[in-house]
């Protein structure tokens, strides 16, 4: 649950440890937005504890069906404030679907990765990313957007679904650009416009080892080293 600011300039901060997360005061941090009506979320299982909140994904087959639901692992805090609101989800589950294996990453945890490197060891041949990527202020993605999902699918030799989130929640003013990228880096679909749309594309799986055969990465790592 969210921490209670303290009075005066104090704020309570969400900081990791080996043992999970942890509260503490800072005077530097500023308090989180009071926006209930953005900030609203529900549990994505009842499996879990009651009053546990996770960002979260669910994976749906053709039928409608769920297949899976993969929790956000890395919980930032920046401006979104996240900490405050969700907890880390537990690990990083690869679902088996009538269109291939599909590893799902949210927003930050695009960002890591380790975390893309376990999903293809778990036999991913399909990464989706839905993100919400953008420009505050000064600062923008925008120049590193397209470079880092092409450099995750080449480096990892896989299929990237990239879905970006588009207009304006002042003071955000998101980027778009979704993409579908192959094992290769090659763009197959995308950028995509200001605006809503879809981005569709026909792949064929046996991309995917095909290039692990050709470039055999994952074949020459060194995990006793690393």
């Amino acid at each position: 649950m969210p921490p209670s600011s303290s009075s005066g300039t104090r704020t309570t901060v969400i900081s990791a440890t080996p043992r999970g997360w942890t509260a503490r005061s800072s005077p530097s941090c500023p308090p989180p937005p009071v926006r209930p009506d953005r900030w609203s979320s529900r549990p994505s299982s009842s499996a879990h504890a009651s009053g546990v909140y996770y960002n979260a994904a669910a994976v749906i087959g053709p039928d409608g069906g769920i297949i899976g639901v993969y929790r956000k692992t890395h919980i930032p805090f920046t401006k979104s404030y996240e900490k405050y609101y969700f907890t880390p989800g537990p690990d990083l589950p690869v679902f088996d679907t009538p269109v291939g294996r599909i590893g799902v990453l949210i927003c930050y945890d695009r960002w890591y990765p380790e975390a893309w490197r376990k999903l293809v060891a778990q036999g991913a041949q399909i990464v989706c990313c839905p993100i919400s990527s953008g420009k505050l202020g000064a600062q923008s993605e925008a120049p590193v957007w397209e470079p880092l999902l092409r450099i995750r699918a080449r480096e990892n030799l896989v299929f990237v679904a990239a879905a970006n989130r588009t207009g304006t929640e002042p003071p955000y003013e998101n980027l778009g650009r979704s993409m579908i990228v192959s094992p290769l880096g090659d763009v197959l679909a995308g950028p995509g416009q200001d605006g809503r749309q879809s981005l569709t594309t026909k792949v064929d799986l046996n991309d995917v080892a095909r290039c692990r055969q050709a470039m055999p990465f994952l074949r020459d790592r060194r995990p006793d080293l690393y």
